[in-house]
C-alpha cells in the first residue's frame, strides 16, 4: 500500500512541473486599410451605377454631372480591403464618431450614407441625395472610366454656399479596422449666405445656408414712414435683441422704433459665421422697389390712439352746411390722416322724435385742421329744429405716418341743431331789477336787449355777461346780444348808494 502512496505522489509532481500555466495570447489583427478622399474637380462625363435609395436598384448610365448643384469625390484605399462605408454631412460637430460605426453605417443623423462591400451596394437613409458610383465595368467609346481596385468615384446633390464634410473608413475581412478620414468641400463660394426671411410681431427670422454662430458685425434696422414712404432713420440693433440659433438669426425690434414702422434689416460683414469660421458678406439696404418690399423686412406692430371730443354734455349748433365736429387725439407718430382704405367708415346719425337717419360721410366732408380731425356736416333736410346728432368713427379710419389707426370713437347724440338759442337773465341778490327777466328764446341770428334798473337808493354794482362783468352795461343800464348763434347769460347785481 505504501508504494502504490509513493507511486501516485511521484507521478502528480512530474504532471506539475511539467505543465505550462501561462496567458493565453489574444487573437490580433493586422491594422486595417485607409482610405484617401479625393475632391475631383471638372467632371465633365462619366459612366456610373446610379442606386435607387427606395429600392436599391442599381442601374447603369452615362451622367454629365452639374458642377453648380453636385460634387464629385474619389474613395480609394491605400490597399485591398474586403468592406469600406462613407457619409457625407451637414453636420460639424460630430461627437463620438468612431470608425467602427461608421464602417457599420450606424452613426445616426447624418444626411446620407453609402455603403460598399464584397462587390455590393447598400445604402440607409440617402436623404435628397443622389448617389452615383463610376462603374469600373462600364465602357463607350467617347470614355473610358476604369478605377484601379477599390476606387469609387461617387456623386452629390449638393446645396449652393453650404459646406459639407465626408467621412470614410475601410477594413480588412478579418475584421482590421483602419483609421477614420475626413474631408470637407464647401459649394459655390467662400462665405456663408442668407436665403429668406419671415416675420410677425416685429421679429424677423433670416435663415442662412448652414448652420451659424454670432459673429462681430453690427446689425441695423432702416426704418420708413409709412405716408409717404420715405427713409426717417437708421438705428443699431442692440445685442439683446439679437438671437443665432442654428441656421437662423432673429431680431427683434425695440422700442426705439416707432409703431408702424416698416424696417429693412442690414448688417456688416461677419455679422455671422458658419462653423468653419467662414463669413457673411456685408448687406446693405434693399428698401422699396416698384411699390414691394425688397430684401430683409419687417414691420414694427402698430399701437392704436384715442380720439377725444369735446367737453360740453351737449353741443347746439345752427348752420347745417358750415358747422364742423372737431376731434383731437394723440397718435404715437403726428400728424394724421384720412385712411384712405377706409373712406367711408365715419358714420354720421341724425335723429329726432319721429324719425332717424344714418349717413356713411365721404371723404370730402373731412379734412385735417391743426393736426386734428375736422368733420363737416352734409346738407340733410331731415333735420329738423332740436334734431340730435351723433358721430361714430371706425377704428383706422384716420393713420399716422406710421400708419397706426385710432380706435373705434362714438359720441351719442352729442350735438342738437337748433333754430334759436336760450338766453338766461337774472338779478343777483334784490334791489333792483332786469327786463325782461327769466330765460326767453332768441332766434337765430335775431337781437335782444336788456334793461337793469336798480331800486331807489342802490345803483348798478356789476353787469356779467356770460360770467364777465361788463362795464359799458354798468355805467348805461342796457346791453344787447346782437346776431344771437349761441346760448347766453346775463346777471345783474346792484349796491347802496
Amino acid at each position: 500500500m505504501k508504494r502504490i502512496i509513493l507511486f501516485a505522489s511521484v507521478t502528480l509532481l512530474f504532471t506539475i512541473s511539467c505543465t505550462n500555466f501561462e496567458k493565453e495570447k489574444p487573437t490580433e489583427f493586422k491594422p486595417g486599410p485607409n482610405v484617401e478622399i479625393t475632391i475631383l474637380d471638372n467632371v465633365t462625363e462619366m459612366g456610373v451605377v446610379y442606386v435607387n435609395v427606395a429600392n436599391y436598384e442599381a442601374t447603369r448610365a452615362i451622367f454629365k454631372p452639374n458642377p453648380d448643384s453636385m460634387f464629385c469625390f474619389n474613395l480609394k484605399t491605400t490597399e485591398d480591403a474586403a468592406y469600406f462605408s462613407y457619409f457625407v454631412t451637414e453636420e460639424v460637430d460630430l461627437s463620438e464618431i468612431t470608425p467602427s460605426n461608421v464602417l457599420k453605417g450606424t452613426y445616426p443623423g447624418v444626411k446620407g450614407t453609402f455603403k460598399y462591400g464584397e462587390n455590393n451596394f447598400s445604402t440607409t437613409t440617402a436623404k435628397n441625395i443622389v448617389i452615383m458610383v463610376a462603374d469600373n465595368r462600364y465602357k463607350s467609346k467617347d470614355f473610358d472610366v476604369e478605377p484601379a481596385g477599390n476606387d469609387t468615384i461617387l456623386i452629390f446633390t449638393a446645396l449652393k454656399y453650404t459646406t459639407y464634410q465626408i467621412y470614410a473608413v475601410s477594413s480588412h475581412k478579418d475584421g482590421g479596422v483602419g483609421e477614420l478620414t475626413y474631408k470637407n468641400i464647401r459649394k459655390s463660394d467662400n462665405n456663408v449666405r442668407p436665403l429668406r426671411s419671415s416675420s410677425s410681431d416685429g421679429i424677423i427670422s433670416i435663415s442662412f445656408s448652414e448652420k451659424i454662430k454670432r459673429g462681430s458685425g453690427k446689425i441695423f434696422g432702416n426704418y420708413y414712414f409709412n405716408l409717404p414712404i420715405s427713409l426717417a432713420g437708421v438705428f443699431e440693433i442692440e445685442e439683446d435683441n439679437i438671437t443665432v440659433y442654428e441656421n437662423i438669426i432673429e431680431v427683434s425690434l425695440s422700442n426705439k422704433f416707432p409703431p408702424g414702422a416698416h424696417v429693412c434689416i442690414t448688417w456688416e460683414e461677419d455679422v455671422v459665421q458658419d462653423l468653419f469660421g467662414l463669413s457673411a458678406s456685408e448687406y446693405s439696404i434693399k428698401g422699396i422697389s416698384g411699390g414691394n418690399w425688397q430684401g430683409f423686412y419687417v414691420r414694427k406692430p402698430f399701437k392704436q390712439w384715442k380720439f377725444e371730443g369735446p367737453e360740453e354734455k351737449l353741443v347746439k349748433f345752427h348752420d347745417k352746411t358750415g358747422f364742423r365736429i372737431i376731434l383731437t387725439g394723440e397718435p404715437p407718430e403726428p400728424p394724421i390722416v384720412r385712411n384712405s382704405a377706409s373712406m367711408f367708415d365715419v358714420l354720421i346719425t341724425y335723429k329726432t322724435d319721429n324719425k332717424e337717419i344714418t349717413i356713411n360721410l365721404p371723404g370730402n366732408f373731412t379734412s385735417i385742421v391743426s393736426g386734428n380731425a375736422s368733420i363737416r356736416l352734409p346738407q340733410e333736410t331731415l333735420l329738423d329744429a332740436d334734431g340730435l346728432v351723433s358721430i361714430i368713427v371706425n377704428e383706422d379710419s384716420y393713420v399716422d405716418k406710421y400708419g397706426n389707426g385710432n380706435e373705434p370713437f362714438q359720441m351719442k347724440d352729442k350735438y342738437q341743431y337748433v333754430t334759436y338759442y336760450v338766453i338766461s337773465s337774472s338779478v343777483s341778490g334784490e334791489n333792483g331789477t332786469i327786463t325782461p327777466n327769466g330765460t326767453r328764446n332768441v332766434n337765430v341770428g335775431a337781437d335782444q336787449t336788456y334793461t337793469i334798473t336798480p331800486d331807489e337808493g342802490f345803483k348798478i354794482d356789476q353787469v356779467l355777461v356770460d360770467g364777465v362783468n361788463n362795464p359799458a352795461a354798468v355805467g348805461s343800464g342796457t346791453y344787447t346780444f346782437t346776431n344771437v348763434i349761441s346760448d347766453h347769460t346775463i346777471v345783474a347785481s346792484f349796491v347802496s348808494n
